[in-house]
């Protein structure tokens, strides 16, 4: 009597729906999916120890002391673009691919930051607030300003940045942007001056981070840089919270260093119960949503089985992270 092959097991971390894209995009191979929301390095083990591929959602961590209790892993695909959770040298190393979608959610994102540049310079929020109190008043909102006479500052011109300033033209913005690898290519579309980091923040009226985090960017935006800002400019960021000292920016929206925030990322996420911050009038704040739509995320769930498939399949990936 032939033996029936055991199953490829794939562990699907970090994420609470159910598995029919999933199911459906790995159907070629005989897959059993395992799942578990993956918040300690146990659950990870557990659920992994014997899964051949991981597709991770953002809260697991993956260091060294849990890749190497993974002895079959051979792909660990991001259901998105961040990878910090994931200690990349150590899976290369161990000999496990990683794989990020680097352009999956760059038009949420794109739109999601315009959207709070314009509730930031608009004070949409404060705006509401006013209005179901009753009070149907401008003075209290004032000054508002014309895009057409603001300096957008992008620190970043990947491709969430030039996303940003594609449709940011639209509203009539000058814009400056501030990217020590900056690709040749990514200005000849648009009308934008490359300057230093100190030079954006001092005269641009909106400084939107969309750059990602590395050594180089983490706490880029602390209290020096709040101080060089225009007191009447704004900060928004949708990249990752940890470019932004918020202890230094919460002190910078009390003191009027500067005029305002809209973040769609903190450091620590969900944000302390009774921090300051979350009780200025200065911030407009979502709960890191900037890269959801419906669409989004069906084309991050097939995308991320396909780069499984392509591992189980001996092919390459799309998008390795690491050689």
């Amino acid at each position: 009597m032939t033996q029936r092959n055991e199953a490829t097991i794939v562990a699907v971390l970090g994420a609470r729906w159910s598995l029919e894209i999933e199911t459906e995009e790995l159907s070629e191979f005989d897959v059993e999916l395992v799942q578990n929301l993956g918040t300690t390095a146990e659950d990870i083990v557990n659920t992994a120890k014997e899964a051949v591929a991981i597709l991770a959602g953002s809260p697991p961590k993956f260091d060294r002391e849990v890749l190497s209790q993974l002895p079959a892993l051979k792909v660990i695909a991001r259901y998105g673009v961040g990878v910090d959770k994931i200690d990349v040298p150590a899976a290369a190393e161990l000999g496990i691919l990683v794989t990020n979608l680097p352009d999956v959610f760059t038009e949420e994102v794109a739109t999601h930051t315009v959207a709070l540049i314009l509730a930031t310079m608009r004070k949409i929020v404060q705006s509401h607030q006013l209005a179901v109190s009753g009070r149907w008043e401008v003075a209290p909102l004032k000054p508002f300003f014309s895009t057409e006479d603001q300096v957008l500052g992008l620190v970043g011109l990947g491709n969430i940045g030039q996303a940003v300033a594609r449709k940011a033209q639209g509203f009539g913005f000058k814009m400056l942007v501030y990217d020590p690898y900056l690709s040749p290519n990514a200005l000849a579309q648009f009308d934008i001056d490359i300057v230093g980091l100190d030079e954006l923040l001092l005269r641009s009226d909106v400084v939107a981070l969309t750059a990602p985090h590395t050594d180089e960017t983490h706490h880029m935006i602390n209290a020096d840089a709040l101080k060089r800002m225009k007191p009447s400019a704004l900060l928004v960021n949708t990249s990752r919270g940890s470019l932004v000292d918020e202890a230094a920016l919460e002190e910078a929206l009390e003191k009027g260093w500067i005029a305002g925030a809209g973040l769609d990322v903190m450091e620590n996420e969900p944000v302390e119960a009774g921090r300051p911050i979350l009780n200025s009038d200065k911030l407009t704040l979502t709960p890191h949503t900037a890269w959801y739509t419906e669409q989004a995320m069906e084309r991050m769930r097939r995308q991320a089985c396909q780069e499984v498939a392509r591992v189980l399949r001996g092919e390459r990936p799309k998008n390795p992270v690491n050689p």
